[in-house]
């Protein structure tokens, strides 16, 4: 389903540039209400910007076990 969904993205996206598809980066960002919160209800791009500029980062630990379940979730 990722690769589907990707691919038309992909072709979707070049097709504004005017460019021949390459690939597309996905951005996935832990965000919870506290962090909404804390940076007066941004969301999206200006969420992470925020986020960003302040320097908070995740825990590598955090970082790890996510990417450990998305691997298991996508053989499935």
């Amino acid at each position: 389903m990722i690769r589907r969904e990707a691919a038309g993205w992909c072709r979707a996206v070049g097709r504004l540039a005017g460019r021949v598809p390459g690939h597309i980066h996905f951005v996935v960002q832990p965000a919870r209400t506290s962090d909404i919160d804390r940076h007066g209800g941004a969301y999206g791009p200006g969420l992470q910007t925020a986020m960003l500029d302040e320097g908070t980062e995740p825990e590598q630990s955090a970082v790890e076990e996510f990417c450990a379940r998305v691997r298991r979730a996508l053989r499935d």
